[in-house]
């Protein structure tokens, strides 16, 4: 049986379209309907002009993730000339997530290339047929998909970069950035690695040109602000969404699988765990920003862009594990980005429970809006303790890699 990294653009390009259109037909008419039905409602906040962070019904994502729930709905209906119905919305919004999945593909398979991967087709594809890749996406009706998406744009131009000090990948590796703040903030946690290993290789490049359009890029984070009508007091929408976006932190679990689901059940609040004075999700951050710096130290034995890669990764995994108010598809991001830096194969045990968590914690988010699926897989304490034994042996694999020099 050929590979696919032995079949033709054509026959790549087909498959990376075929797959998710095809899973599209099984999903049809399924999701979370609590989510949709509320992105349903910022659609029509954004048909009634800018004031939708404003007067909209808690609009909590920046804005490129805003447009990314209403913007190709509102095309539509410019198209047909009347609104949309929340059926006729739902449809729009799964093709533009089955969209998200192919550009996944396609991307993934490039940063995989760029990364030095052997089959880089045979791993994106290998990527996406993890539960966890496309249970959150369009069949859970969520757009993390894009999020991994502008990741991985972000990852592939710092790659090319690194190789080559081009405008092309510059471009690719800013605008990457850009529009995964824009995004949601589940993708923040991934940004300073991958924002890191840029300035390494504008620094290493030199080139001064480069180094002051990136300097000039965190401009256009505040781009948008000039075209929205904010609640009164803001000038940010970025900050408005930080401070009032997201209350999830205040549970010590939320519906994810954190290390705290080990000890409170789901909806408990953060105030009722007090730990030598302080509640838990202070102890979350405490946890989360000494896993931080520990990670900073381990990414600084190796400067290269598979190390800026799976920084991001382990960030985006102490997220998951140690903070509070976790949903169950916090690890979106941390398992693409963990699987585009090391592969799916040897050393062990690292490879085995990638696949592991990669199916477990993908049925695990099916379990959390799907009636139809075993009650088994619907536990978040097991996802836990194989998310936390996925982290050490990452760490301990990327510690017994040699370090290299800058």
């Amino acid at each position: 049986m050929r590979g696919p990294d032995e079949w033709s653009e054509r026959g790549w390009l087909a498959l990376a379209a075929a797959l998710p259109v095809a899973l599209g037909l099984v999903h049809h008419g399924l999701g979370h309907a609590g989510d949709i039905e509320f992105f349903h409602r910022w659609y029509e906040a954004v048909r009634a002009g800018p004031s939708f962070y404003r007067d909209g019904p808690g609009l909590n994502y920046p804005i490129v993730g805003v447009l990314l729930v209403t913007g190709p709905s509102w095309l539509v209906e410019r198209i047909l000339g009347h609104a949309l119905s929340l059926e006729a919305y739902t449809l729009v919004l799964k093709a533009t997530l089955i969209a998200g999945e192919i550009a996944l593909l396609r991307l993934a398979s490039a940063l995989a290339r760029a990364l030095g991967h052997a089959r880089p087709r045979r791993l994106a594809l290998l990527l996406y047929l993890l539960p966890s890749t496309w249970a959150g996406g369009a069949w859970f009706g969520q757009i993390d998909v894009w999020g991994t998406v502008f990741l991985v744009v972000a990852a592939l131009g710092l790659a090319r970069y690194h190789a080559a000090p081009q405008w092309d990948a510059l471009a690719l590796a800013l605008s990457g950035l850009v529009l995964a703040a824009l995004t949601k903030q589940l993708t923040w946690f991934a940004l300073p690695p991958l924002a890191a290993g840029l300035g390494l290789a504008l620094a290493r490049h030199r080139i001064r040109a480069h180094q002051l359009c990136a300097l000039l890029a965190p401009f256009a984070l505040v781009l948008p602000d000039f075209f929205l009508i904010l609640p009164e007091g803001h000038v940010s929408h970025l900050l408005f969404v930080l401070r009032h976006g997201s209350r999830h932190g205040e549970l010590v679990v939320a519906s994810g699988a954190s290390l705290w689901s080990l000890i409170a059940p789901g909806g408990t609040p953060s105030s009722a765990i007090v730990w030598l004075g302080f509640a838990s999700d202070t102890w979350g951050w405490l946890a989360f920003a000494a896993a931080a710096l520990g990670i900073a130290a381990l990414s600084s034995r190796r400067v290269d862009p598979r190390s800026a890669v799976l920084a991001a990764a382990l960030l985006e995994l102490a997220m998951a594990l140690f903070l509070t108010g976790v949903h169950e598809r916090y690890l979106a991001h941390a398992i693409p980005l963990a699987v585009l830096a090391r592969g799916l194969g040897a050393p062990q045990p690292a490879g085995a429970l990638t696949v592991a968590v990669g199916i477990l914690s993908g049925l695990f988010v099916l379990c959390s809006f799907s009636p139809w699926m075993p009650e088994t897989f619907g536990h978040p304490a097991p996802i836990a303790l194989f998310t936390l034994a996925w982290a050490l042996a990452l760490v301990h694999e990327h510690l017994r890699a040699p370090s290299e020099a800058r």
